[in-house]
């Protein structure tokens, strides 16, 4: 199990790794670990929102918890009502592009850019 600073962390070092990439145009890679951000972000979230010293990935609620998927995490994080997605419909396509077919196994994906 991770706490909310060490999920904080692990988003602040894949995000600049993530950038870096970004800009050597490698789009796909950069893309991958922006998932991960995104992951760990929400993750942390979590913890604040429900008072958590450590995220429960084991154990009695795994089956709740233990969750590569966005929409879910978004819930749980208590953010899903504040993100409107009906107005922008980019903001719709741009997550549904990053979340749908993002989970950790697409790391042995051969990526091309």
């Amino acid at each position: 199990m991770s706490d909310r600073n060490t999920f904080k962390t692990v988003a602040k070092a894949k995000l600049k790794a993530a950038k870096i990439l970004y800009k050597a145009k490698d789009y796909s890679n950069a893309g991958y670990l922006l998932g991960y951000v995104l992951e760990a972000a929400l993750k942390a979230c979590i913890c604040k929102r429900l008072r958590l010293s450590q995220y429960p990935d084991s154990g009695r609620h795994h089956d709740v918890f233990s969750t590569h998927n966005f929409d879910r995490l978004l819930i749980l994080s208590g953010f899903s009502e504040h993100v409107d997605f009906m107005p922008n419909q980019n903001l719709l396509e741009n997550w549904s592009t990053l979340t749908h077919d993002w989970r950790p196994s697409i790391r042995y994906n051969k990526f091309t850019n």
